[in-house]
């Protein structure tokens, strides 16, 4: 695995980087009707949540209640809500990080009724899919004759 030294440069922007998205992701729970955050332990993603908090809209004003932490192992999903009457807007942002490293990102805006907000998030497909994307990677590492694209792939994300 090639080997990149961390040089007080990339320490800098890399916690400039956790403040820029700590700040939007502040920006936008203060506009929300409803802000969830939930962290999955990447191993055990299938349990569901090691932690979660919920804020409704009156708790968000008051900017000293949200606390935003970049600093964890795993996945960590914002879900960021904005009702409208019967339906709802949300904001998704999903980070994977790993050893301090961030190692996946996703951001998407998901519509919906609000009856169905709850499950929306109880029942989140992207940390499902990475579940399955996980188990996909194990079962090319045990098995990697049966799997030979599979493990082409993992081995090259490995090297980048």
């Amino acid at each position: 695995m090639l080997e990149i030294p961390i040089t007080k440069r990339f320490v800098d922007a890399k916690e400039q980087l956790k403040q820029v998205i700590c700040r939007q992701i502040e920006l936008l729970a203060k506009q929300a009707d409803v802000y969830v955050f939930a962290l999955y332990a990447a191993d055990q993603i299938d349990i569901g949540p090691i932690f979660y908090k919920c804020y409704d809209k009156k708790r968000l004003q008051s900017p000293e209640s949200l606390e935003i932490d970049l600093n964890f192992d795993g996945i960590g999903v914002w879900y960021i809500c904005f009702r409208n009457g019967d339906t709802f807007r949300a904001k998704h942002i999903l980070v994977q990080a790993q050893n301090g490293h961030f190692v996946n990102q996703q951001m998407g805006t998901f519509d919906g009724y609000w009856e169905d907000w709850p499950s929306y998030v109880a029942e989140d497909r992207w940390v499902q899919d990475l579940m399955i994307q996980k188990q996909a990677q194990q079962r090319a590492q045990q098995y990697p004759q049966q799997y030979p694209q599979q493990q082409a792939k993992t081995m090259v994300r490995g090297i980048k």
